[in-house]
């Protein structure tokens, strides 16, 4: 019953998705995570009602995998935000959906079970010795944290490093001593629960200090007290205890040129207390989450689904890119037949490559694929500014964007370069750009690049993965 009911909300949330891909060229986080958080609620009542612990734990795992998918097809240029998102409700409900592939992968085969056999004492070991050597690092920083306490001064330096040593010994705790799975569970979400409502600056309380020639002060070093010139406060330790900025590295250059004078300050170097806590929650995925066949099955079956997606994505943008060069022909004549001096190097390589296999292989029928390949990619080229770029008014700029152009202040110089926003544009540049516009009427409206919508291959990977099972 529950496996219906998981498969009706994929369905539907496919659905909702492909339409907002379609309509918007956006799928909004709302959608994303409203879809991982109400499986994961199910999986939790699932494990609540059974009395075992498995559907929460491999909905769990599956989210992870979900996350480290999307993340690299994001940060790798090939993926928006929103198709990497929606992986991980997707990847959450692969534990429910295994049974509807039964036939592919009720049984991974010899090969895994191999596996397994040959690196489990390998693994065994390397956990063990990871265990200790994270242990010993956590007694080490909770020695630190402690000590730090009792030196500084600052009240609100106090608090963070109590909250820090907090959470950190909860998570000592839960990795020196033999805790079952639920119990891990229960103390990272509490940590995590911790450090989500922390202030801001929590993590930069654990620091070393030094001292620093003030004519060597750089952008983003972190001051330790006031700087103080001729008894006038030159930056103030809020405004530069989590960096220099460079108007404050320029005021700084410009009184020191006046005074003349040579001055050393304290500096921080902050210590990697947030990457510790990464490696904790790490260590905490390994002890819970046994790699075992399920986890397999799983892994199989995202890899299997972004296979087919793939596939699907390409066979539908043959199609939009044919519709919009023959609704376009008119006015990409010009640049589909003007051809650039890089692609005429990769055309003739291709050309090369293509007779070389020709030889070796006795096959001709590679040339003509590769002549549709290179013809295909010189279409995408030409309709790529007519059809799938425009201008769009800065109030309807959302983050994630993808911005096509160098954005300049009114007197010309360049704040961000058309390669700063190849992830898509994020917070901090949108705000800048809108504080921008209010002295530039020309960034009233930014050039913004379309691509094609992917959830709909998504969706038809899911659809040709069920009938090739």
């Amino acid at each position: 019953m529950i496996t219906y009911i998981v498969l009706s909300i994929v369905l539907i949330a496919f659905l909702l998705a492909c339409y907002e891909d379609i309509k918007k060229r956006e799928v909004y986080d709302y959608l994303n995570f409203s879809f991982a958080f109400i499986v994961l609620i199910i999986a939790l009542f699932d494990s609540l009602i059974t009395g075992s612990f498995d559907p929460i734990k491999y909905s769990f795992f599956g989210t992870i995998v979900g996350f480290a998918l999307g993340a690299v097809l994001f940060y790798g240029g090939i993926w928006g935000g929103g198709d990497a998102k929606f992986l991980l409700g997707f990847s959450a409900s692969v534990y429910y959906l295994l049974g509807f592939f039964e036939t592919g992968y009720s049984q991974i085969g010899y090969i895994y079970e191999l596996l397994m056999t040959k690196l489990n004492v390998g693994f065994n070991l390397f956990l063990d010795t990871f265990l200790t050597y994270i242990t010993y690092i956590d007694l080490l920083f909770l020695m630190f944290v402690l000590i730090q306490f009792v030196v500084v001064k600052r009240r609100s330096e106090k608090v963070n490093l109590l909250f820090l040593f907090t959470t950190l010994s909860l998570l000592f705790i839960g990795l020196y001593f033999d805790l079952s799975p639920i119990n891990l569970v229960v103390i990272c979400f509490a940590v995590f629960l911790m450090i989500f409502f922390a202030k801001e600056d929590a993590f930069n309380s654990v620091y070393l200090k030094y001292k620093k020639h003030l004519g060597h002060i750089s952008e983003g070093d972190k001051i330790d007290d006031d700087i103080r010139i001729n008894a006038k406060t030159i930056v103030k330790y809020e405004d530069g205890n989590l960096g220099l900025s460079k108007e404050h590295i320029i005021k700084i250059e410009e009184v020191t040129t006046k005074s003349n004078k040579t001055l050393d300050f304290w500096i921080r170097k902050t210590l990697p207390f947030s990457l510790l806590v990464l490696l904790n929650f790490v260590t905490y995925l390994i002890k819970i989450v046994t790699l075992n066949q399920t986890n397999l099955n799983i892994l199989s079956f995202m890899f299997k689904y972004l296979f087919y997606s793939f596939i699907a994505g390409g066979v539908i943008a043959v199609f939009v890119v044919l519709y919009y060069f023959i609704k376009n022909i008119n006015k990409i004549k010009k640049p589909f037949f003007l051809v650039s001096k890089k692609q005429k190097i990769i055309t003739i390589s291709s050309l090369l490559l293509s007779i070389i296999f020709i030889v070796i292989t006795k096959n001709i029928y590679i040339l003509p694929l590769i002549l549709l390949i290179l013809i295909f990619i010189k279409m995408a080229i030409a309709i790529e500014v007519v059809a799938f770029v425009s201008d769009k008014k800065l109030s309807d700029v959302v983050l994630g964007d993808w911005v096509v152009q160098d954005v300049k202040d009114n007197n010309g110089k360049i704040i961000y370069h058309v390669s700063d926003f190849k992830i898509g544009i994020d917070e901090f540049q949108l705000a800048k750009i809108k504080e921008l516009s209010k002295h530039n009427d020309k960034l009233k409206e930014l050039r913004i690049k379309d691509g094609i919508a992917f959830l709909p291959a998504l969706f038809a990977g899911f659809i040709i993965m069920y009938f090739m099972k």
